[in-house]
């Protein structure tokens, strides 16, 4: 019974993931960065990528073929990353299995870049992208709306996965216990991956392109392979569908 994996973000263009603040008056947002003032990706902000990817799986019959325990939840987002908080309670909200850590560099490269000697090679991973509106009358910048986002460069970050029995409920505790052991979670997260293609700001600009694998020794590599190479055609089948869709509702079809 494997709980612990590692997902590998392949990051192929600038990207962007705001820490909230500024830099005087030129930079309006920059990146996030960790203690080391390196490069980073809050767990939080994976895992909601991760769940936004299962869910489309589930709706597009993806998952039709993985076998969900009987108990609390009656779907594998739910299992996996708990209540849907805005439609519940309080109260009433349950805690999903997956624990996802920071996605940050390699380790060797992270205890490389950190030291003291490397501060100026620290700064060579971020670049400064500026962006203006343009004027449709004249074909100009428009006055004053020139904005500064600090961007950081391709590269390779890790992020941690674990599964745990978090459920404090008897039927979603022994739901989980089943999931686990089945190691369906991981066949599940792995067929979902193709989804995730991007991350960080600005997603729909371009920023961000991401190839994202799992990798949990030999067999989940093989796990993952298989189930991407699957569904690696069924994206890009419902994007163009979606797309044909809008046009036929644009000529009032």
């Amino acid at each position: 019974m494997n709980t612990t994996a590692q997902l590998t973000l392949d990051i192929k263009s600038y990207w962007h993931t705001g820490s909230g603040q500024g830099n005087g008056y030129h930079l309006d947002a920059l990146c996030e960065r960790d203690q080391d003032k390196l490069p980073m990706i809050p767990g939080r902000q994976v895992k909601g990528l991760l769940r936004h990817c299962v869910r489309r799986a589930e709706a597009w019959d993806w998952l039709d073929e993985f076998n969900l325990p009987e108990g609390y939840f009656s779907s594998h987002e739910e299992l996996l990353f708990g209540s849907h908080s805005q439609q519940e309670g309080r109260y009433e909200t349950q805690p999903g299995m997956l624990i996802v850590e920071n996605a940050r560099l390699p380790e060797t490269e992270r205890q490389w870049l950190a030291l003291e000697q490397a501060t100026e090679l620290r700064g060579e991973l971020f670049t400064e992208l500026y962006s203006t509106a343009i004027d449709a009358n004249t074909g100009s910048a428009r006055q004053y709306s020139l904005r500064g986002m600090e961007a950081c460069i391709p590269l390779q970050l890790l992020a941690s996965i674990d599964l745990m029995e978090t459920g404090l409920e008897p039927s979603l505790r022994a739901q989980q216990q089943t999931y686990l052991q089945s190691g369906t979670a991981w066949k599940v997260l792995a067929t979902c991956l193709p989804l995730l293609d991007s991350i960080g700001a600005n997603r729909s600009r371009g920023f961000g392109e991401v190839i994202a694998s799992l990798n949990q020794g030999v067999s989940g590599q093989k796990t993952q392979v298989k189930a991407s190479q699957k569904h690696s055609g069924k994206p890009q089948k419902n994007a163009r569908q979606a797309k044909k869709q809008t046009k036929n509702k644009r000529k009032g079809r």
